[in-house]
């Protein structure tokens, strides 16, 4: 049982590093589905691992608490992070830092407190400090592009750092020993065990059977089993050491067979989408403080209202501005006789109300 609670929580980073990392578009449907999943099972596991330690260690004696203690720590841990994300909004909206390198150690620092705050109100420490990063990156914060950069290298970072932990952890000698137990269970949980669990929970919401079959075998194992692995190992619960080597070879296995053939299941089960080029050139604003106006880049794909018209001929609303044209390895600077051609990556500056005007005229924006 406690092998199944380190395990059962997919890893965000890894599934993210092989989604948007090695450039796999999925049909909106399924990759919202697999990286929405990768990311809120985390408390849980960590709730369940934490919980199951307590039971193993003899430290927690009614069983009515430990089943009311699950949806307390949830519940506690959402609040707080949406009270801190919040909280780091105006924070970050109102405080004048002159050097920008210091907004990340603001925004690491409201992390810290956040899992800090949750946890001393016997709450998910973990949901809280996601649910405080996703109120953030919804909302209009100073150095927003700066503060995605930053974050994504240190997640990168800790990724490979607790890859580095895993190996320096572990004893060749001792692996041997539970070396085809651990095989085996990777195995079982590839091909049996997650595509069983995603069949039961998604049945219900009337996805396809290839979906279903993606989503099953999107199952990445990464840093978060790992991290819980060792807290049995701290807790001195018996066993723990085997349950750590056999998370090794659950996490090697599931980085090799799922991860190595996801992109390739994907174009297999037809769950793809024409992936839209990214620009030679990108162009953005960093200010330390909360301007009003939005600076966006569109790609003109052929279909849209704007392809092969002049820039004079085009009634933009009043205030907005074609910045910036990036075709192929070119710059363009944009005159009234510029040609906006299909494949075009076109930088628009306009006020917030006028997105759908926008939106109508050059389709959807490119996301980043």
């Amino acid at each position: 049982m406690l092998l199944g609670t380190v395990v059962s929580s997919t890893d965000a980073a890894a599934v993210f590093a092989v989604l948007r990392g090695g450039r796999l578009s999925l049909k909106p449907a399924v990759g919202r589905t697999v990286e929405v999943e990768s990311c809120i099972n985390d408390p849980m596991a960590v709730i369940l691992t934490l919980t199951l330690i307590d039971i193993l260690a003899a430290r927690e004696g009614s069983w009515v608490r430990i089943i009311l203690s699950v949806p307390i720590q949830l519940a506690v841990g959402a609040g707080v992070g949406f009270a801190f994300g919040l909280g780091g909004r105006w924070l970050l909206s109102r405080v004048r830092i002159q050097a920008t390198g210091l907004y990340p150690v603001l925004t690491i620092s409201l992390a810290f407190i956040a899992f800090g705050v949750a946890t001393l109100a016997h709450g998910s420490g973990f949901l809280a400090v996601f649910i405080c990063a996703v109120v953030l990156g919804a909302g209009r914060i100073p150095n927003h592009a700066g503060l995605a950069r930053v974050h994504d290298s240190l997640a990168w970072l800790s990724q490979v750092g607790m890859f580095l932990m895993l190996g320096l952890l572990v004893f060749p000698s001792q692996l041997l020993d539970v070396a085809w137990q651990g095989l085996g269970l990777a195995l079982f949980l590839a091909f049996l065990g997650r595509p069983l669990a995603v069949l039961l929970c998604l049945l219900p919401f009337r996805y396809r059977a290839d979906e279903l079959t993606y989503i099953g075998w999107a199952g990445l194992r990464g840093a978060v089993p790992i991290v819980l692995a060792t807290f049995p190992v701290l807790a001195e619960v018996r066993g723990a050491l085997d349950v750590f080597n056999l998370v090794f070879f659950i996490v090697v296995a599931s980085s090799i067979i799922p991860g190595s053939t996801l992109r390739y299941a994907a174009r297999r089960l037809g769950l793809t989408v024409p992936e839209r080029p990214t620009p030679a050139a990108v162009l953005e604003i960093n200010s330390t403080y909360s301007l009003k106006g939005e600076l966006v880049s569109f790609h003109i794909e052929p279909t849209v209202a704007v392809c092969d018209a002049l820039l004079r001929d085009i009634e933009f609303p009043r205030g907005s501005a074609v910045v910036l044209i990036v075709r192929g390895r070119e710059l363009i600077a944009p005159r009234g006789d510029t040609a906006i051609r299909a494949g075009d990556h076109v930088y628009m500056f306009f006020q917030p109300e006028d997105r759908p005007m926008m939106e109508l005229l050059f389709g959807s924006p490119e996301a980043g």
